[in-house]
């Protein structure tokens, strides 16, 4: 997952938002608490075992971390005047923003054995496949099988790329993204996760069985016999690149001459490596690079939020809050007598609410002793009644009282949102009358009188805007 936007469809070095200069780039790596030797978390750079080497320098840091210095600074190079990965690649890795993977064969009459190791895959269905991986150094990426994907039953994203091989420059190229891919060993004592393949159809695979090590490649190297290889007569299925140093980086070596075959120990088991017999004339090269448009990156922004995991399905899933209210519903529906049905209130276990009712009675009795005590308090409190040109019988004053309680019930209970769209705050009346509870009784005009009634209608329309904006 990228730390930087929480995605599980790339790595950092290929975030949208982590193409800044590169001192910005050293203060995100800061905030998010990564090291600056590997990008990864929960250590310090001080500490790191993983550290990875730049592309562009040769030095121990990322090369995304690379700061353009003078450009005649010579390239660190290793085994005295070999030349090191960083060499054979500097001429691709100057771009930003491309990912190439290259892999060379051996000469005519030659066969070279890279490394391929049998693992089990699987996703979250549970469903384990015995394949062959290959390990590539100089792929920057992970790539799969699209055969796999379907014995799988897995769930992809479509996506176009940029594919630049020794056949074709630029080519877009339709590509299905997979995520979360579960590698193991043989005997399952490992495990790890491969959040991002690419896939590439069957009939463009580039490995065959005629790629697969064999019992019989040991002929004549006698110190290789004692070495536990585990040969398997599948077809590669997946390639790891470097995004997963971890699968690549070799553990152990066993050799013999400076240029012999050798085998190589890495987490998920023995390879073996390097030129076999002359059996054959064959010759491949298989040479790949992604290129990632800059101008296609704003027209796939949306893209890369999008909840893969759900693309593509109509289904709507409940909110856990959603759950938890069906829940109490469930649990607590009844029929009752004189309504259909009742339902508990979907609120905390055992919420105790305060009984307000003795407080309410020692009011009233108050007031009755302040008109007791006092006559021109009583007449003063009973004038608009009395003067008003209706007189109330029981159930008019009722009706009055039902008035006054709905405005007093209209007082917000909560901010009224900034939304325009929204204007109501939530009240007590939305939850006795399920809405605001506050309405205008209609005007008396005649007929004739369009003018009145045009405006009585604006007064209420502002009133309502009034009522529905007062806070307490």
């Amino acid at each position: 997952m990228c730390p930087c936007c929480k995605k599980n469809n790339h790595h950092l070095a290929n975030c949208f938002f982590f193409k800044k200069p590169t001192a910005e780039k050293m203060n995100i790596v800061q905030k998010l608490g990564l090291c600056f030797g590997c990008l990864r978390a929960h250590h310090l750079s001080k500490d790191c075992r993983n550290r990875l080497t730049c592309a562009k320098c040769g030095r121990q840091h990322p090369t995304v971390l690379h700061e353009t210095v003078e450009s005649n600074r010579p390239v660190r190079r290793s085994n005295g005047s070999l030349p090191s990965a960083s060499d054979v690649g500097s001429a691709e890795t100057r771009h930003q923003g491309t990912s190439f993977a290259t892999g060379a064969g051996a000469c005519p009459g030659v066969k070279v054995r890279c490394p391929v190791i049998p693992a089990k895959i699987s996703l979250d269905n549970n469903i384990k496949i015995v394949v062959n991986v290959a390990l590539d150094p100089f792929s920057t990426n992970c790539w799969i099988n699209e055969s796999l994907i379907e014995k799988l039953g897995a769930k992809t994203v479509k996506q176009d790329l940029y594919l630049t091989t020794m056949a074709c420059k630029n080519l877009k190229t339709p590509t299905l993204i997979l995520n979360n891919l579960k590698i193991c060993d043989l005997d399952e004592t490992v495990t790890a996760t491969v959040p991002v393949l690419y896939s590439k159809p069957e009939r463009d695979w580039p490995f065959s069985k005629e790629d697969l090590p064999r019992r019989e490649d040991l002929e004549g190297l006698p110190f290789l016999e004692s070495i536990p290889f585990s040969f398997l007569d599948e077809e590669v299925s997946v390639l790891i690149g470097m995004d997963m140093p971890g699968l690549l980086k070799t553990l152990q070596t066993v050799s013999r001459e400076w240029n012999d075959p050798f085998a190589s120990r890495h987490w998920l088991g023995w390879a073996l490596n390097g030129p076999i017999s002359s059996k054959t004339r064959k010759v491949s090269v298989h040479r790949a690079r992604i290129h990632f448009k800059e101008n296609e990156i704003n027209g796939n922004f949306k893209k890369m939020f999008q909840d893969y995991d759900t693309t593509g399905e109509d289904a709507v899933y409940n909110s856990v809050e959603d759950d938890m209210f069906l829940e109490i519903v469930t649990a607590n529906s009844k029929i009752d007598d004189d309504n259909p049905y009742v339902i508990d209130l979907p609120l905390k276990t055992n919420a105790k609410f305060p009984n307000n009712r003795d407080k309410a009675l020692k009011r009233f009795k108050r007031i009755e002793k302040k008109f007791t005590r006092n006559k021109n308090y009583l007449a003063e409190y009973s004038a608009p009644t009395n003067e008003h040109p209706l007189k109330f019988n029981d159930e008019e004053f009722g009706t009055l009282m039902c008035e006054v309680d709905a405005i007093l019930s209209n007082r917000p209970l909560t901010p009224v949102s900034d939304n325009p769209d929204y204007l109501e705050a939530r009240t007590p009346n939305h939850l006795h009358l399920l809405n605001a509870g506050v309405t205008f009784l209609p005007g008396l005009f005649c007929k004739s009188d369009v003018c009145s009634k045009k405006r009585w209608k604006q007064v209420k329309y502002l009133a309502d805007l009034l009522w529905t904006r007062w806070r307490r």
